[in-house]
């Protein structure tokens, strides 16, 4: 007679919560689409062979360490989930307006410096001309130099609010 196989075929939604003060879980949270989800057990022993019957059979096995490997595919990065996944907050941080900003002097031509501030508008460096002296990747509120300056550019510029995740906080 054929032996009967059985194959598991997990789908369904993946929660987390943060764990309470007394152990238990917090509101769980709706993670959005994982696409994969492993576990992987692992138990350390400390085994011991006798040596009096030439056969060095285990006589004591102890346990010295139990762990486990959670393992899981994120589609959605939301900051609610990295703060829950990193142990962090949320830091919330609003728009606002930068002027003054100094860059430090003797930039050479092709170097690229990172503002205070991402996702960042309405540029200026002094006198400096964009596309011509500089060129800015208002994403990442990066600015990559087109020609060298030899005195400290002064960057003025705004940006957009955003949400940072600290990191175990």
């Amino acid at each position: 007679m054929a032996q009967l196989e059985t194959y598991y075929y997990g789908q369904g939604k993946v929660f987390l919560a943060r764990r309470l003060a007394n152990g238990k879980p917090g509101a769980f949270r709706w993670v959005g689409d994982v696409s994969a989800l492993s576990l992987a057990l692992t138990v350390e022993r400390l085994n011991h062979k006798e040596s009096y019957s030439g056969r060095r059979g285990t006589v004591r096995s102890f346990v010295t360490n139990q762990d486990g490997t959670l393992t899981s595919t994120w589609h959605d990065l939301a900051p609610e989930n990295l703060a829950v996944v990193l142990y962090g907050e949320q830091v919330v941080i609003p728009a606002g307006t930068i002027t003054g900003e100094l860059l430090p002097a003797g930039i050479v031509a092709g170097e690229r410096y990172i503002l205070d501030h991402q996702r960042v508008s309405d540029v200026v460096i002094g006198t400096l001309v964009e596309g011509t002296d500089y060129e800015v990747d208002y994403t990442y509120g990066a600015i990559t130099f087109l020609t060298d300056q030899a005195t400290a550019p002064s960057v003025n510029y705004k940006y957009a609010g955003s949400v940072n995740t600290t990191l175990f906080t």
